[in-house]
């Protein structure tokens, strides 16, 4: 994308506008800090590797999942935090991952999610309609599930 426009490609005799989205990961650092700090977010690239003790593998499925976030360091993350941008910016221009809680307008909060059988991302209560850039003025981010998964219970 240059200026921020799609870049045409002709095939064929077609003209083909391709929408390219930064593909990237965050999750949640693995193990516990030893100043005792909270565990932060790291984002970049997710790798994962075949553990190589058996011994280790439990309720998982045998892989570390790790995010590189520099050309020469990765950190190790939590398996169930890991979640894939998705290319869209809410309201105040932050960026939105699978997982995060989103307030609407209606003052109604949604968890996003991927959807296999939709191929796309969308609201976990709306699975059938796929999120797009117009939308996204509507919606705020205000956390996600793993450090607040109580904004989404029903009082």
């Amino acid at each position: 994308m240059e200026n921020g426009y799609p870049q045409p490609i002709i095939e064929s005799y077609k003209l083909i506008y391709i929408y390219m989205r930064t593909i990237k990961f965050r999750g949640l650092q693995k193990g516990k800090n030893a100043d005792g700090s909270p565990k932060k977010w790291v984002f970049g690239y997710l790798t994962r590797d075949k553990k190589r003790d058996w011994t280790e593998v439990g309720e998982d499925d045998g892989y570390l999942y790790f995010i590189q976030h520099t050309d020469i360091l990765s950190t190790q993350v939590e398996r169930e935090s890991v979640g894939q941008f998705t290319g869209l910016i809410d309201k105040n221009g932050k960026e939105i991952y699978e997982g995060d809680i989103v307030e609407c307008v209606d003052e109604t909060k949604h968890k996003i999610i991927w959807s296999d059988y939709y191929a796309c991302f969308c609201l976990s209560d709306r699975p059938y309609i796929g999120l797009n850039e117009q939308d996204m003025e509507n919606y705020e981010v205000i956390s996600n599930i793993y450090e607040n998964p109580e904004l989404l219970e029903v009082k």
